[in-house]
């Protein structure tokens, strides 16, 4: 096919206004749920039992899950926006 001959033919929307948007989204997703893991970690930091959850200590009596759910939600939103940001910078959205 003719059109898919050379790169520099190649004609696509780029989305520019809708990709920025979502990335904003993500980026406010993001700062969400660092606040929480920050309200979580002062909420351990004052608590002895949980004060061990902040030094990265995952079985301690009283064990919850609930640093380990957030910092896996951050980190699929962070991936999610890291490969975002990525196509963006470098035009392929």
């Amino acid at each position: 096919m003719f059109i898919n001959s050379d790169d520099t033919f190649a004609n696509v929307r780029r989305f520019g206004r809708l990709s920025a948007r979502l990335i904003l989204h993500l980026q406010n997703d993001l700062t969400n749920l660092e606040t929480r893991i920050d309200e979580l970690d002062k909420s351990d930091a004052a608590h002895p039992t949980m004060k061990a959850r902040l030094h990265g200590y995952e079985k301690f009596k009283g064990q919850n899950t609930d640093q380990r759910d957030l910092l896996y939600e951050a980190r699929l939103k962070y991936l999610e926006y890291s490969m975002n940001n990525v196509r963006e910078r470098s035009g392929e959205s």
